[in-house]
């Protein structure tokens, strides 16, 4: 069991969605920031008032597009991986998209991550 969990976390770890994701938020970040800027060098004030929200706004509703893309292409790469736990019917591993300040259990450990049962 604990071979068949090292290759699933080996394959949800060298997944590309995690780079993918990395890369597009980057650039939409980036882009927002330019854009603003050029629009403050070069528009007067009073289209100013309206562009700068416009483009924020747009901004962020395209980050969370993508944040909710990426939440289902993981629960969808545990799913295949086979990275659900049984018990709880949560990830076994800890998922870069839920934040929690808490330890991991290690590789070697064949723990479910969220009830700490054994797999």
């Amino acid at each position: 069991m604990n071979a068949d969990r090292s290759e699933a976390t080996k394959k949800f770890e060298a997944s590309p969605i995690h780079r993918t994701i990395t890369v597009q938020i980057v650039s939409i970040v980036l882009a927002v920031a330019v854009t603003c800027i050029v629009l403050i060098n070069t528009l007067p004030t009073s289209y100013l008032n309206n562009l700068v929200p416009l483009t924020i706004a747009t901004g962020l509703s395209i980050l969370f597009y993508l944040a909710i893309k990426y939440q289902r292409a993981v629960s969808k790469l545990i799913d295949e991986t086979g990275l659900r736990c049984d018990h709880c019917g949560k990830s076994t591993i800890a998922r870069p998209d839920h934040i929690q300040c808490r330890t991991v259990p290690t590789m070697n450990e064949s723990t479910c991550y969220n009830c700490r049962q054994k797999l």
